[in-house]
């Protein structure tokens, strides 16, 4: 079988003989076909090797071109039909695609030795070329994705020297590029080489200033200085970047400049679709990210079909991830309250029900602005609707300065990179923004035909669809209706599959739902009725998406199938990835179901009206596991409550145990314990009568976690000894090592050290083995603190050390803040306040950051406290003070009361006995005081003066009277 090699200078190989390939139009065609892979219309190849041609004069020296080809020994295989060519042959970029699909990252990595034709001169075919740069670039990102994968398995293993090596050849391509260089520092570091990474951040730092102007990113600076202290940094999460315009913004500026004049923290674009409201908020957003301290995030809320998800597809933007059983809003609320920040909300309009939602948010976070793109206006206060309509008519004496005309123009050289409008083509052209009155997204439509008709002739077309749908229609619509004209059958068929993605989708994901080759995938987003980001995921404008759908529906056979072939597909993503959970691979899995969560949601829902059982029950475990990890619990408790209702209705015991189970798992995380323990105990006898070992493991260790939140700890291991013989006897490595996890906290919270450190040791060295890196840094966390019990200090602070470690990696920032609360504590306990005020410092800011306000608190009062050992004491009250403010907001009375101690103490200092003992004796008579919080207070008590201590039992406020009158005191 004929290969031919496209990864590096391009060569033929058939049955032994090797034929190198020289530089020729012949040769490019042949070449695109292979890589294609697929069959491409003449069209399409007459437009790319002679744009500057008619179609008819393109399509004949296309065929002179193909009657060349019979001088190339290779090109046998060549299929060519009256409309379509097709050249199927092996290549090593399929080779590639498929390792990366497969995931096969050493495979990837040894396949993309160079880039795509490398060293081969592209002659007289402009197009062609800037085909070719494109795929280079996205072949490089994904050899790169591949690269990163590599060297993170690489330094789980401790092989650093391999993975520097590796990230070295990525860098080396691209030295701009700041992730790569952080990955390349870390691994230079880890390997011991801690001069090698300064001097490569040197190197890179100079660089970028002679050749730029920049400076490196804060993170990069912060990874440098942390090198240079020999200690990992603690970067917060940071939010994604704005999306990325293919192009520059064309006028506007009146716009800009009225909406950067506002004071309006609520500043609402509305307009009709296609006029242009998120390219607006984009280029706006931009402009003002420099002057706000968090800098501006976008929220694309086309997928969001259900009100009540906005709050989590806004923490979903954020990076943030709910915990705990508070509400998803309140999190979400608190996470924003100390933002200075720029939340762009794009398309709203199907969400306006929610917009309270937005002036809570304005509440409660002051630093906090919003711009929202909507087609109606927000019936707030605090909005400021701005209308925006199309670009202004072309003025008849300057045509070549119109906005509008410039956009076209600007649009139109995508698809014939050297177009030059004439004189003619300016005046059809300004007619042409007339009639679709001055819509960006009409234009682009209509300018991706130039390279098949004169301007002309795509205003004519266009007006003759506008008359023909009546005299209702706008521009837009006879603009999309003559785009879809001009489709092909292919295109408008795959256009109608890809009309029902929610959210996006990525180019295999269209490839298994539709059949869809690369080619047919770009040929639409040359039409511009597709767009690639830079990410690789492809998102069609709602706008058109309506359209499409409106066309879909009107073929309900058609309908169906695609819609099972969309379900089936998402269906298979969850199966597999109920496969890798029992791999161990919990964190890959999380990523990639939440990438796709929106259509996961769309295709649960067909799944479950349809019945289709075995579907949902392979891919309840990944998607519950999804959504627990993501914190989205009251999502999980309603999605698998309308599962278990529906399947005890038709009859399938079995699946409504299981989902009674998921049920039961996130009342756990919701807090509420009784009520999940009573699902976990129902659900039990179907599972155990089916024996169904993924039923079992899950029902025997969520009672464990259940009766473990209740205290009674020998009920919990016995439930944890169940699901860990079991693990033992079906070889799951991965759910064992998390069971031992739990059995090591049992013993832990009873005092039996030694024991849970055996367990956390076992269990860390299953974890490792199966490469579960969020497992194996809860163990390391948990180790740490009973190596610390046990008395073995320098072993104990090294483990949590290398959890902390761990968990940034992971980016798992809620472990990570705690395991620098617990690093802390024991810098107090040692007697080491300044490390421990330092490392209380780095814990409160990150969870301020994550809007963990409970963790906050606690913070805030151990900085106190350090400031009373190190003899500050209007800093301890400062503390003090402030921690009480927030710990009375969220109601947690423990810390209330660990205040209260604190500030008894402060009085003893002062000798103001009297003052210092009512609030003692609260403490130790309260039940939400911790014990070891009382042990203080007693201690406290012990050490007044007999004086004092003879007073006897004084009457004693409660603890909210106390809380208030501190409060209502003016700070000193």
């Amino acid at each position: 079988m004929l290969q031919l090699r496209l990864l590096g200078p391009p060569y033929a190989q058939l049955e032994g003989q090797r034929w190198e390939l020289a530089s020729s139009k012949p040769v490019y065609l042949l070449l695109y076909l292979a890589y294609q892979g697929d069959w491409v219309s003449r069209a399409h190849l007459a437009a790319l090797f002679y744009p500057d041609q008619d179609e008819p004069t393109a399509r004949h020296r296309l065929r002179l071109l193909l009657s060349r080809l019979r001088e190339l020994p290779w090109a046998g295989g060549l299929e060519a039909e009256p409309q379509r060519l097709r050249f199927r042959v092996a290549t090593d970029v399929q080779a590639f695609s498929a390792a990366i699909q497969q995931q096969d990252w050493p495979k990837a990595i040894q396949l993309h030795q160079q880039p795509l034709l490398n060293q081969f001169p592209i002659r007289e075919a402009d197009t062609f070329e800037a085909w070719l740069e494109a795929e280079r670039e996205e072949l490089r990102s994904l050899w790169r994705e591949a690269v990163l994968e590599t060297t993170l398995a690489l330094g789980q293993n401790g092989r650093h020297k391999e993975a520097a090596g590796l990230l070295r050849q990525v860098w080396e391509q691209d030295i701009f590029d700041e992730q790569i260089l952080q990955a390349y520092m870390r691994s230079l570091h880890a390997q011991g080489s801690r001069d090698g990474a300064l001097a490569v951040f040197e190197l890179f730092k100079g660089q970028l200033q002679s050749e730029l102007g920049l400076a490196p990113l804060p993170e990069t600076e912060q990874l440098a200085e942390a090198i240079r202290q020999g200690r990992p940094p603690a970067p917060p999460p940071a939010p994604a970047r704005l999306p990325l315009p293919d192009s520059p913004l064309i006028g506007r500026q009146r716009e800009l400049a009225e909406l950067c004049s506002g004071a309006a923290r609520l500043r609402v674009l509305t307009g009709m679709g296609g006029v242009g409201k998120t390219r607006l908020a984009l280029e706006l957003a931009q402009q003002q990210t420099p002057q706000l301290a968090h800098g501006a995030l976008f929220v694309s809320l086309t997928g969001v079909e259900n009100p009540e998800q906005l709050p989590s597809a806004i923490a979903e933007a954020l990076g943030f991830t709910f915990f705990g059983p508070r509400e998803p809003k309140t999190q979400l609320l608190d996470y924003l309250k100390n933002k200075e920040l720029l939340l762009v909300l794009d398309n709203f309009d199907h969400l306006l029900q929610e917009a309270g939602l937005l002036a809570e948010m304005l509440e409660q976070a002051p630093k906090l602005h919003l711009l929202v793109t909507s087609r109606q206006h927000l019936d707030l206060p605090e909005a400021w609707n701005y209308p925006l309509t199309g670009l202004p008519r072309p003025d008849p004496n300057n045509l070549e300065s119109s906005e509008a005309i410039l956009l076209f123009v600007q649009a139109a050289r995508r698809s014939r990179p050297n177009f030059q409008p004439t004189p003619t083509d300016l005046q059809a052209i300004a007619e042409l923004c007339q009639t679709v009155e001055g819509l960006p997204l009409a234009l682009e439509l209509a300018s991706a035909w130039v390279r098949e008709l004169s301007c002309r002739e795509i205003l004519e077309e266009i007006r003759d669809h506008q008359a023909l749908l009546g005299p209702k229609a706008s521009g837009m619509e006879a603009v999309f209706e003559y785009s879809w004209h001009l489709l092909s059958p292919e295109q408008q068929h795959l256009m109608l599959g890809l009309s029902l993605f929610r959210g996006g989708f990525n180019r295999a994901a269209a490839q298994k739902t539709q059949g869809a080759s690369h080619y047919l995938l770009l040929s639409l987003v040359g039409c511009s009725l597709l767009q690639k980001e830079p990410t690789g995921r492809y998102q069609m404008h709602p706008l058109l998406q309506q359209y499409t759908w409106q066309k879909l529906a009107r073929q309900p056979q058609l309908q169906s199938q695609l819609q099972r072939q969309h379900a089936l597909h998402f269906a298979a993503l969850l199966e597999a990835g109920g496969e890798q959970l029992r791999q161990g691979r919990w964190d890959r899995v999380v990523d990639e179901v939440a990438v796709e969560a929106e259509n996961i949601r769309a295709a649960w829902a067909w799944l479950l009206e349809g019945h289709h059982w075995p579907q949902l029950e392979a891919g309840l475990g990944a998607w519950g596991h999804s959504l627990s990890a993501r914190g989205l619990y009251r999502e999980g408790e309603t999605t698998f409550a309308r599962l278990a209702e529906t399947a005890q209705r038709e009859g399938k015991p079995l699946l409504w145990a299981r989902a009674t189970q998921r049920r039961g798992w996130f009342g756990l995380q919701l807090g509420q314990t009784e009520r999940a323990k009573a699902l976990l105990e129902q659900s039990l006898p179907p599972v155990e009568q089916q024996h169904h070992t993924d039923g079992l493991l899950f029902g025997y260790n969520g009672l464990g976690v259940a009766w473990t939140r209740l205290g009674d700890y020998p009920q919990a291991e016995h439930w944890f000894q169940k699901a860990r013989a079991l693990a033992e006897q079906t070889q799951n490595t991965a759910s064992l090592a998390n069971i031992l996890n739990s059995l090591g906290n049992t013993r832990r919270w009873t005092g039996r050290f030694a024991e849970a450190a055996a367990y956390f040791q076992q269990g860390l060295r299953l974890a490792e083995a199966v490469g579960n890196r969020q497992t194996t840094a809860f163990l390391l966390a948990n180790l740490g603190g009973a190596l610390w019990e046990l008395g073995e200090h320098p072993a104990g602070w090294q483990t949590t050390q290398q959890a902390a470690q761990l968990a940034e990696e992971l980016q798992h920032w809620p472990l990570f803040s705690g395991c620098l609360s617990n690093l802390a504590e024991m810098s107090y306990v040692q007697k080491d306040y300044a490390r421990s005020s330092e490392l209380r410092q780095r814990s409160l800011a990150l969870r301020r950051e994550l809007g963990n306000r409970r963790g906050e608190a606690f913070d805030t009062v151990m900085l106190g406290y350090n400031a009373l050992r190190l003899g500050q004491p209007l800093e301890a009250r400062q503390h003090f003070l402030e921690g009480l403010q927030i710990a009375q907001e969220v109601a947690a009375k423990p810390i209330q009361l660990d205040v209260l101690i604190g500030l008894a103490e402060l009085e003893l200092q002062q000798g103001q006995f009297q003052q210092a003992l009512p609030m003692l004796q609260l403490a130790v008579r309260h039940p939400a005081t911790s014990a070891e919080a009382k042990g203080r207070a007693h201690q406290l008590l012990a050490s007044l003066p007999p004086e004092a201590q003879g007073v006897g039992s004084i009457s004693t406020p409660d603890l909210e009277h106390w809380v208030a009158q501190i409060l209502e005191q003016p700070s000193t």
